[in-house]
């Protein structure tokens, strides 16, 4: 997959080789997101949506008991995806949904404010151009309501994430905490319930929680996240990153690029059956971004690569992945099943990317769910930016 101009490649020592890879690696991670893993804003003036159930029961905000009572009548027990399985068990999720094909919000003056300035901040925060949000759900929670610590499935292509607009009705508690990676946020709703609307959304890999709704009713409107429009990432984004990369790159490229293929792990995992540029989300993006700029430049091919992970039961727990497709920035499949070298990840951690175990009690997208074969657990994500 080399390019064939470069086979009188010089040879080099092992640790040549690594501080390089640790020299691109610290450069690449230096990268920084445009946008946060997720996003939480107060609306004291907006348009009131209109919410309406049933085909003709108008529901009045702030809510009160009757309205709430109104909306429990019709809604059901919301199920989770547990252990590869869809259940509806309150021990994990105690909520009341309604799809939303059975309520309507009526209000014209609310498609303007939303679009205007609810999903343009929320594009902002989360470091996207343009986003498209499809309504969800309505959901209902009363007092003992929870939802346990999960992550969201990418069920639809291009799907991103999640936004939940917290409608006014006041409550005690029922706050929203955020995890990924080293990050942690709480969202609490509680303060400014009674009166005015809040915001959130976050990325479908982001872990998150709700608390248990200690009083009152918390009513939201949940809408999924879809990238839109073409991706536009500032120059000065660009030339701020790639100052020090592209020199980096064109040495690695001259010094191991016949016999060398450096592979960059993603952040977030990525469960979708194909990838393309737009897809990545946060950091992801912008490293990508930055990359698909320089790379033809430097003399690399530049691609992402989807990994299934073999890892063997032992004491030693060794980790087999094998790059069973390669992807085009387009989405276009160009490869299959290269086995790469652990030495060709930079800075790659097994413990990072291994989906947790069933066993946890966590809730996983179905595709992330590790499946067992004989003695080893497989499981198959999009792992890296492939640089060639």
């Amino acid at each position: 997959m080399s390019d064939s101009s470069d086979e009188g490649s010089k040879s080099y020592s092992v640790d040549e080789y690594a501080e390089s890879k640790q020299a691109l690696s610290r450069t690449l991670d230096s990268i920084r997101s445009t946008g946060e893993i997720g996003t939480f804003y107060i609306y004291s003036e907006y348009a009131n949506p209109g919410l309406v159930i049933g085909g003709d029961r108008p529901i009045r905000l702030p809510l009160d008991e009757d309205d709430a009572q109104a909306i429990k009548s019709i809604c059901q027990r919301m199920p989770s995806e547990h252990r590869n399985r869809i259940v509806v068990d309150n021990t994990v999720r105690n909520t009341w949904e309604l799809d939303a094909s059975k309520f309507n919000l009526v209000n014209k003056n609310w498609c303007e404010d939303f679009s205007s300035r609810i999903l343009r901040d929320t594009a902002k925060g989360l470091g996207m151009f343009e986003l498209r949000a499809d309504p969800h759900r309505l959901l209902l929670y009363e007092p003992g309501s929870f939802f346990q610590t999960h992550s969201d499935s990418e069920k639809e292509q291009d799907i991103i994430g999640t936004l939940v607009i917290c409608l006014p009705s006041q409550h005690e508690g029922g706050d929203v905490c955020l995890s990924f990676e080293s990050q942690k946020h709480r969202l609490s709703t509680a303060k400014n319930s009674e009166f005015d609307l809040t915001a959130m959304s976050w990325y479908s890999n982001v872990t998150h929680e709700v608390e248990r709704l200690t009083s009152g009713y918390r009513l939201v409107l949940t809408y999924k996240l879809f990238a839109s429009g073409e991706d536009k990432i500032s120059t000065s984004t660009f030339s701020q990153h790639t100052i020090g990369l592209k020199p980096m790159l064109v040495k690695f490229r001259t010094d191991f690029g016949a016999v060398e293929k450096p592979l960059y792990p993603l952040e977030h995992l990525y469960t979708k059956p194909s990838l393309c540029l737009k897809d990545p989300k946060g950091r992801d993006r912008s490293v990508g971004c930055c990359l698909n700029e320089i790379c033809s430049e430097a003399g690399f091919y530049f691609m992402l690569g989807q990994t299934t992970h073999f890892q063997v039961d032992c004491d030693e727990c060794q980790d087999q992945p094998t790059l069973r497709i390669l992807y085009n920035l387009n989405g276009d499949q160009l490869s299959s099943k290269l086995v790469p070298d652990l030495e060709d990840f930079l800075d790659y951690d097994i413990g990072r990317k291994a989906p947790h175990s069933e066993d946890e009690g966590g809730l996983l997208a179905k595709a992330e769910v590790p499946r067992r074969i004989s003695d080893r657990t497989e499981w198959t994500l999009a792992e890296g930016w492939l640089i060639i």
